[in-house]
């Protein structure tokens, strides 16, 4: 290097990287290359800062380095698809649904295996949401396609309208019920019409939605009967009467004031009078 006099070096406005700097002190002159921020104690602008973060830098160091192990021992619970996006010759994998049990992800969620919850479960959204097997409710092991276990409310299959009618499935001890709760008719259709109604007095209409009475047949029709053994129980008195066909007769059985009598007609060739007696004929 150069003889330089140091009495007549410019002042400087700015370092850069590779300048040397000159100290003069008691021991004499020293020339320092200005390679890095650190370049001795009597670097007073930058050496007292980092020396007062030193625990802060080591510190978020050992949060990094967890922060790292925790991300490698994290990625290894998940297998990613890839999206085929290049970046440098590198491709990016993103996490588009979650497999549990297969590595086969169809939906969003996949799972290989069965599932409990002890909480509720909900689906929202517009799509349709559906089983490809039985379903149980009340039971764990449903032996129809839609199996409801329970007693009362509990075992009730409800349908209701926004308007509130509701019509109830339930099954009870010895029989099926099937009705409503609210003040409406119950109605058997075929081609979106009406065959069979029960009103809300419990009067039957074939053929009409508006029976007049007990048993209602509308429009044109007839009934059949077929043979029959006696009615195994007696009418009660003056308000029943039982009607059935026996051999060749029709016959009326009627409980009059506690006398049970039969009136019948003969139906092959020409008769056209009734007969009474006080035995089945």
């Amino acid at each position: 290097m150069a003889d330089v006099s140091i009495k007549n070096l410019p002042e400087a406005s700015q370092i850069n990287l590779n300048d040397f700097l000159i100290v003069e002190g008691e021991t004499g002159t020293n020339i320092l290359k200005f390679s890095n921020f650190i370049i001795g104690q009597e670097n007073t602008s930058f050496q007292p800062l980092l020396s007062s973060h030193t625990n802060s830098i080591n510190f978020n160091r050992t949060l990094l380095a967890n922060l790292s192990s925790t991300t490698l021992t994290l990625s290894s619970y998940f297998e990613s698809t890839s999206r085929g996006v290049a970046l440098g010759g590198d491709v990016l994998h993103t996490l588009s649904g979650v497999g549990i049990g297969t590595t086969d992800v169809a939906e969003k969620l996949t799972v290989l295996g069965n599932i409990s919850a002890s909480g509720s479960l909900s689906a929202i959204g517009s799509d349709y949401n559906y089983l490809g097997n039985r379903l149980g409710v009340g039971t764990t092991a449903p032996s129809h396609l839609i199996h409801i276990h329970g007693d009362g409310a509990n075992g009730e299959l409800a349908l209701e309208r926004s308007s509130g009618t509701k019509m109830l499935f339930q099954a009870q001890a010895s029989l099926g019920r099937l009705g409503t709760t609210t003040n409406d008719k119950l109605q058997f259709t075929t081609n979106d019409t009406g065959r069979l109604t029960i009103d809300t007095s419990g009067r039957i209409g074939i053929g009409t939605s508006s029976p007049h009475t007990t048993l209602h047949i509308g429009g044109s029709g007839s009934f059949s009967m077929a043979e029959a053994t006696e009615h195994p129980v007696d009418p009660a008195a003056n308000t029943e009467a039982f009607f059935y066909i026996k051999a060749d007769k029709f016959i009326i059985k009627f409980n009059d004031s506690g006398t049970v009598r039969y009136k019948y007609m003969v139906l092959s060739g020409d008769h056209v009078t009734w007969v009474q007696t006080l035995t089945s004929p």
